[in-house]
């Protein structure tokens, strides 16, 4: 397929969004029925992990959704170790798109916005610079609390939420969350999360973080990432030098007159509302294959074995199809 030769030979790990002509060219690929070039992509994952993965979260998508958790980070998502001080916004909501904790931007109160600036690792990057910036304004000696037109809380306030949330619909522990989804290589933004949450001591409220299993079998929660989905769509459609992963951009290839979200990437309520309709997109394909009776039920496993550990891999090395970074109201991909 051409979509593009020029970009096609130059394409590097997703460095760059796709044009407005490869958008346009990749839309009918992956949503035109006559090309089934995306259903056959799925097709060829069905007895792999992540067709064994989607279909349990299909399974509790349409049965538990309040038990699905997605959400979004902004700040320094991609530095190691996690630190509470890494994030400055956070939106979580559940499988039907109901808030669990609304967007806001996290309150640092113990710092002053000087010290969070250092301690964010802000100040050593032009790009989580901006972003610092977005949320709290200049470095200076008061203290790290988000912009005053903008809702925020502190990590015990987000935990507050979250147990609310829990006591509203029941949800019985010990692990009160089927699964925590992200648009990630390895769930960085429940690594955040996790990591401002223990710093409270409520880190128990979410579930665990996805692990590396390189060189060794690591038995680790069901690792719902769909951002790995498709890289293994992609590479089975032959479209690895043509389709950049990053969320925004597939959104707007997937649903091009949803012009509001696409312009507000890097908000974490514009994020999670665009991963909630790209995950819809995938989990309708992928309902349509098994009501059709293409997937077959007896291969991945029945509903009664949805929550359960499964071993896998996870790559942690990121590339370009997670770094969407923005520099004031531009995007930097």
């Amino acid at each position: 397929m051409d979509v593009c030769e020029k970009h096609a030979k130059t394409r590097s790990s997703d460095a760059k969004n796709n044009t407005v002509v490869e958008k346009a060219q990749l839309r009918t690929l992956l949503t035109n029925p006559a090309t089934e070039i995306l259903t056959e992509a799925m097709l060829s994952t069905i007895d792999m992990r992540t067709g064994k993965f989607i279909t349990r979260l299909l399974d509790a998508w349409d049965t538990i959704p309040e038990r699905i958790l997605l959400g979004d980070t902004e700040g320094n998502i991609h530095s190691q170790p996690k630190k509470p001080e890494h994030t400055f916004q956070l939106t979580i909501k559940n499988a039907k798109g109901e808030n669990v904790v609304s967007r806001r931007a996290i309150n640092h109160p113990h710092l002053t916005r000087s010290e969070l600036r250092e301690q964010s690792g802000a100040s050593s990057s032009f790009i989580v610079d901006a972003c610092f910036r977005r949320f709290y304004g200049n470095p200076e000696s008061t203290p790290a609390i988000g912009h005053p037109d903008d809702n925020s809380s502190t990590w015990l306030e987000v935990a507050n939420d979250i147990e609310k949330y829990i006591d509203k619909y029941e949800l019985q522990g010990p692990d009160f969350f089927f699964a925590f989804i992200d648009w990630s290589s390895a769930g960085i933004d429940l690594a955040g999360l996790r990591a401002g949450l223990e710093y409270v001591g409520k880190g128990y409220l979410v579930p665990v973080c996805p692990e590396s299993s390189r060189g060794s079998h690591i038995r680790t929660a069901d690792n719902f990432l769909p951002l790995q989905w498709w890289r293994e769509f992609r590479r089975f459609a032959g479209l690895e030098a043509d389709l950049s992963l990053a969320l925004s951009n597939l959104f707007s290839i997937l649903y091009p007159d949803s012009n509001w979200l696409f312009d507000h990437a890097h908000d974490s309520d514009a994020d999670v509302d665009m991963l909630h309709m790209v995950l819809d997109f995938t989990l309708r394909i992928w309902r349509a294959l098994r009501d059709s009776g293409k997937i077959d039920r007896a291969a991945i496993g029945e509903a009664k074995d949805t929550v359960q550990e499964i071993s896998n891999d996870v790559e942690t090395e990121r590339d370009q199809d997670d770094l969407e970074a923005y520099v004031d109201s531009t995007e930097e991909e």
